[in-house]
């Protein structure tokens, strides 16, 4: 192709070639294509490591009840031997 593209026509009069246009389309869209992916993984990561950090909160949360439940059988128990 010679010569200056003006609003997609060549000065020398032809048409801009439809085939480097389509191709340059088709990578912009596989580009927001690979953006969106991208995008979507990040966030179901960021998903996942909140509901890793809840269980673990939750895990703690269970451990400290089971913990504070044994301490009270156990002050129990010291009651009923004095």
């Amino acid at each position: 192709m010679h010569g200056a593209t003006v609003g997609g026509w060549v000065a020398n009069g032809g048409i801009r070639d439809e085939e480097e246009e389509e191709e340059e389309e088709e990578e912009e869209e596989e580009e927001e294509e690979e953006e969106e992916e991208e995008e979507e993984e990040e966030e179901e990561e960021e998903e996942e490591e909140e509901e890793e950090e809840e269980e673990e909160e939750e895990e703690e949360e269970e451990e400290e009840e089971e913990e504070e439940e044994e301490e009270e059988e156990e002050d129990e128990e010291e009651w009923q031997l004095v």
